[in-house]
């Protein structure tokens, strides 16, 4: 006997996205550890990977100021100041007028990362698309501040690391203290995935297991741990 065939036809159902926005507040329980990639650093790797080797006539002395300078994330631009000129006075200065950032996408990783680590989601790349983070005014960077605007919001810190075969380097990176940061959150309230709830405590699980920066916490360090003040107004 013939097997009777049927057509089934799949009806597919994408509910409408719908933008919920919130801005929330994070708040430094240890101090955060800043490391921009510096104009000097990037063009001696481009010579490097082009082949081109730095003669000495144009090696530049170690400068711990204008190292500290060029690690920060200026929001407002940074000043024309030669890397050579730069000085411990003028990093007071600016460090008390000036605005400093962090790549926002960097709270989003660690939220992600700790999530995963958990067990509450099975892969990274559904996390990536269930929510984002913006900083305020500029889409890309949060804000740093600190509570204590009468001093410079960051110090030069100076560490020991290790490079490689055995030798070790100073580096010199601003260190902020008692900081805040406000972000926007964007996610989808309509596609029944995930609430703000959830966001939030993947947010301040992030600042907990992985932290933020340099020496963070999921690289067996102690700076850039933080939290979700989510009384903030």
């Amino acid at each position: 006997m013939k097997k009777a065939t049927t057509n089934e036809t799949t009806f597919i159902c994408v509910k409408p996205i719908i933008k919920a926005e919130y801005t929330i507040r994070i708040v430094g329980d240890s101090p955060l550890l800043v490391h921009a990639w510096s104009e000097k650093a990037k063009k001696e790797m481009l010579q490097a990977q082009q082949g081109k080797k730095l003669l000495k006539k144009d090696k530049v002395a170690k400068n711990p100021a204008g190292e500290c300078a060029e690690a920060l994330y200026w929001l407002d631009g940074k000043p024309d100041i030669d890397y050579s000129d730069w000085t411990e006075d003028l990093l007071h200065q600016y460090g008390k007028t000036a605005r400093f950032g962090f790549p926002a996408c960097a709270v989003k990783a660690a939220a992600i990362s700790a999530a995963y680590r958990i067990g509450a989601m099975k892969n990274k790349v559904t996390g990536n698309g269930l929510f984002h983070v913006f900083g305020i005014d500029d889409p890309e960077f949060i804000e740093i501040k600190t509570f204590d605007e009468s001093k410079p919001k960051f110090e030069m810190a100076e560490d020991e690391v290790k490079i490689g075969m055995g030798t070790s380097d100073l580096r010199y990176r601003p260190k902020f203290y008692n900081w805040y940061a406000d972000l926007r959150i964007e996610y989808n309230s309509g596609s029944g995935m995930i609430d703000l709830d959830s966001i939030l405590n993947m947010i301040e699980l992030g600042g907990d297991m992985c932290g933020l920066g340099e020496w963070r916490i999921e690289k067996g360090g102690s700076c850039g741990k933080f939290h979700v003040n989510k009384n903030f107004d």
